[in-house]
């Protein structure tokens, strides 16, 4: 499995968006 650019930039969007519904999770149990 050979890692494209395309696929890289997927992968890095899945985890930037995760890691901004963790932070948003985060922030409504915290208030």
């Amino acid at each position: 499995m050979r890692c494209s650019p395309y696929f890289l930039l997927k992968v890095i969007h899945v985890h930037l968006v995760h890691a901004q519904s963790v932070q948003y999770l985060i922030n409504l149990l915290d208030t």
